[in-house]
């Protein structure tokens, strides 16, 4: 055999290498820029750290959560927030209450980080679909700042959508890039993501629907074609296609079941799921198609966002007008499918399969649309326009002039909006303000806003608020928020001879509460503690005892009756009412020493000695507790412990 010259074995070496790609991580060129996109994204949204909580469902999801509060982690699983099951949701917030206490900043610190973690996977799944590194870094940077993610983002309460979005966008990267790949499904890896996106937030329901539209997109083989190639028949095909499915998805299928069930369930039990007699079933459609046009729209331009989209009633004639557009929009996405374009197809689908459970078509919530109900389905979108710009660059060459200043423009001025929406919800103050200035015909902002003023000491402001919420709709809630405040303004005035005028305002606007709802036990109980104190005593024991035997998990009802048994010098009455407030609120030493007091008045000494004993282990710097101790010891017969406690008490108070 004859040897090869050094050319052959030249020409022979370079056919025997093979270029191996690089990774991800090893290409600098793909990672990099999307870094840069992570820091652009941290800054535009780096404002809404310096924000405060907001009595807009943070109130209830964290500031008054006691599961969140005392980290009961069988509560956290066990419990919904209003009709919302969302326990790993709970679980963080009561981690970061651990960790920071209730310091908003880090709440709002965690939020964005989390939306830098969805944002990077977005990235890399644009990747995965085919688009170019500057198309997914544009789709990748349209999701990371677009106006529309502000409520996702900025509100604290909505750790729901950023927490889910994490594992679930990781999880449907891994899907993606299995199918991308042509390798096993690691469904190992992505059942435990799916199941955290289901604890984070039921709207995670969805992932298995988004898996069959990516294998839409990727051209993967459901079996049908295949089926109807052999020969079989359409309904053969069919379910040929429904089992393959089910073979590969059913475990999928079946846990968004399960979670959706016990979703409704939960939301129908806190009565949250709303069946408004104003609309009917047919109206509801129409709010349906309305708000996916109005979805649209805001995707290209975000206006008068707001975090309350009140029902509109009567329904305007854009309600009757949207079937057409709607229809139209169904009409192209079909002949888009006929055609082939399976880049809009997929768009569209992925919007509406991630969007369809979130239509307000069976009411659950007070508005038929919310911004942070878009988080996950604006992502087909965002491909789209990746892929119109990869399809414009690579077709029309002169567009690549001016179309990046053309994009770079549209972002700044999404950027711009964005920072802008993020101030609206700076504090509650800020918050309803703005929902006033787009809505000032509903109670609920106005009412809200009276809430936050009582609660930071503004009377007045709240009293005129309150006023202006009754003149817009008369509800027992706002009755009683007023008579709260009215209230609040003859304590403050004078704590032990509160003006009889306040509270006569205070009773009167707890009157019209109950007479509008007589079962609301809060406001009963309020005017039982009005009543007792201006000495309406009998009085205020029928309410008290009423409002109790309505809620007998009213602490307050119990505390305010325990004080007008003690005066009445009934007390084993009042201690009962202790008792049943610290099975409540077990750790308030000023009820132990208020039923130590009880006791000793009985001569009940040795029990006195030891509620006085846990009041002090509670707050051991009291002089009071001692004093009331030393009488329980003096009743024992026991001068020594009994002059050491008085001692004591003396001391603290020099």
């Amino acid at each position: 055999m004859a040897k090869k010259n050094k050319k052959e074995k030249k020409n022979t070496i370079k056919k025997s290498k093979k270029i191996v790609p690089l990774s991800f991580w090893q290409n600098r060129s793909l990672w990099l820029p999307a870094l840069a996109v992570l820091v652009i994204t941290f800054l535009v949204f780096s404002p809404s750290i310096g924000n405060d909580f907001v009595n807009w469902d943070d109130d209830v999801n964290i500031l008054e959560n006691a599961n969140v509060l005392e980290f009961n982690i069988k509560g956290i699983f066990t419990e919904s927030v209003i009709g919302g099951y969302n326990p790993l949701t709970t679980f963080v917030f009561a981690l970061e209450h651990k960790l920071f206490g209730l310091d908003p900043s880090m709440f709002h610190l965690v939020n964005i980080l989390l939306h830098l973690v969805c944002t990077f996977f977005v990235y890399r799944i644009m990747l995965l679909l085919g688009l170019s590194r500057n198309a997914a870094l544009l789709a990748m940077l349209l999701f990371g700042i677009h106006p529309m993610r502000v409520e996702s983002v900025t509100w604290i309460t909505e750790l729901k959508d950023v927490l889910f979005g994490s594992f679930y966008l990781a999880a449907l990267f891994l899907y993606t890039k299995a199918r991308k790949n042509k390798t096993n499904i690691p469904h190992l890896a992505i059942i435990p993501l799916f199941i955290l996106s289901l604890f984070a937030k039921i709207q995670a329901v969805s992932l298995p629907l988004s898996m069959l539209v990516v294998d839409y997109l990727l051209g993967y083989d459901f079996g049908f074609q295949n089926a109807k190639e052999k020969g079989q028949s359409t309904i053969s095909a069919v379910i040929n296609m429904v089992l393959k499915i089910a073979k590969e998805k059913g475990i999928y299928f079946l846990l968004s079941l399960a979670v959706g069930i016990l979703g409704i369930t939960m939301l129908s039990g806190a009565e949250t799921l709303n069946d408004d007699s104003y609309f009917s079933f047919l109206d509801r459609i129409l709010i349906g198609m309305y708000s996916i046009c109005v979805y649209l729209v805001k995707f290209i331009f975000p206006y008068r966002m707001s975090p309350l989209y009140p029902y509109p009633f009567p329904l305007p004639w854009q309600v009757y007008a949207s079937p057409f557009l709607f229809l139209g929009l169904v009409f192209g996405v079909f002949q888009a499918y006929r055609k082939h374009y399976r880049t809009i197809v997929f768009a569209a689908l992925f919007f509406f399969v991630n969007i369809i459970f979130l239509l307000q078509v069976v009411g659950a919530g007070q508005g038929f649309l919310a911004d942070r109900f878009t988080y996950i389905p604006y992502i087909g979108f965002f491909f789209l326009l990746g892929y119109g710009y990869d399809f414009l660059t690579r077709y029309k060459p002169s567009t690549k002039t001016f179309l990046p200043y053309i994009a770079a423009a549209y972002i700044g001025i999404l950027g711009f909006v964005t920072v802008n929406q993020i101030s609206v919800w700076k504090d509650s103050e800020s918050l309803w303000l703005h929902v006033i200035g787009i809505y000032d015909e509903i109670q609920r902002p106005f009412g809200n806003l009276a809430h936050h003023y009582r609660e930071n000491g503004r009377t007045q402001d709240a009293i005129n608020y309150y006023t202006e919420a009754i003149k817009r709709e008369e509800t027992a809630t706002i009755y009683n928020g007023r008579g709260k405040t009215y209230f609040d303004m003859a304590i403050k005035a004078n704590p032990r001879q509160p003006s009889p005028e306040l509270v006569n305002q205070a009773i009167a606007d707890y009157t019209k509460g109950v007479n509008l709802e007589p079962d609301l036990a809060e406001v009963r109980i309020n005017r039982g503690a009005a009543r007792a104190s201006i000495g309406q005593y009998e009085a205020a024991l029928q309410d008290l005892s009423k409002g109790l035997e309505q809620d007998p998990t009213n602490a307050n009802g119990y505390l305010n009756r325990s004080l007008v048994y003690s005066l009445g010098k009934q007390y084993e009455n009042a201690i009962s009412d202790h008792t049943n407030y610290l099975k409540l609120r077990p750790n308030s030493p000023d009820i132990y020493y208020e039923r130590g007091t009880a006791k000793t008045e009985l001569g009940r000494y040795q029990e006195a000695v030891q509620d006085f004993t846990t009041a002090l282990q509670f707050n051991p710097n009291q002089p009071a507790y001692y004093m009331g101790r030393s009488q329980a010891y003096k009743g024992l017969g026991d001068p020594a412990k009994s002059n050491a406690d008085f001692e004591k008490a003396q001391q603290l108070r020099k």
